[in-house]
């Protein structure tokens, strides 16, 4: 068979596998909504190892945020996600960062206590990798209050956090939900 004959059958098998490949993967990288239609619901460990489950969120603005120890971008984000804590959590924000591929509790910790992170942390499975697909590190979530996944945010760009950190403060005031000024509910007008 000459290497033209062969070159006709061996182009179009390889093309059918890739497609083949390539529809599968792509398939998994999207995300699985619950019966609601709305962020999928976990439960995962804390660093106390007590149990955390999402339907405790409700109502809130969520900053999921999908990290690990070893990634240095992931690193670069914990000063954000303080000031995003620190400036909206008393509104209603809640920061909560499922540990990937970063082993135990006891390998997470010191991480967290090193860089002192104020939030939520967790410790992330191979489920909530299922329900939050992810193709690199760190991938963040912004839930709004109705539970629907309104923003993902894939990576850091060096050099970059600052643009970064606008962009969050403006998708979670766009979202109408977390207010400038606390409500005062005991006066009336």
């Amino acid at each position: 068979m000459s290497l033209r004959k062969l070159g006709l059958f061996v182009v179009p098998v390889l093309a059918i596998v890739a497609g083949a490949a390539w529809s599968r993967s792509t398939a998994q990288h999207q995300p699985v909504y619950s019966d609601t239609g709305g962020a999928p619901h976990f439960t995962l460990i804390d660093l106390n190892g007590k149990e955390f489950d999402s339907s405790q969120l409700k109502g809130s603005v969520v900053v999921l945020d999908l990290w690990a120890t070893w990634c240095a971008p992931c690193i670069a984000d914990i000063p954000m996600f303080n000031r995003l804590q620190e400036k909206y959590g008393p509104r209603g924000l809640k920061v909560v960062a499922p540990a990937m591929q970063s082993g135990w509790a006891q390998d997470i910790k010191p991480i967290v206590e090193k860089y002192g992170m104020k939030y939520t942390i967790l410790i992330g499975d191979e489920k909530l990798a299922e329900q939050y697909p992810y193709i690199g590190l760190p991938t963040t979530f912004l839930i709004g209050r109705d539970g629907n996944i309104a923003k993902k945010f894939i990576g850091t760009i060096p050099d970059k956090e600052g643009e970064k950190e606008g962009e969050f403060e403006r998708e979670i005031e766009r979202l109408g939900t977390v207010r400038s000024k606390p409500l005062d509910a005991g006066r009336h007008h």
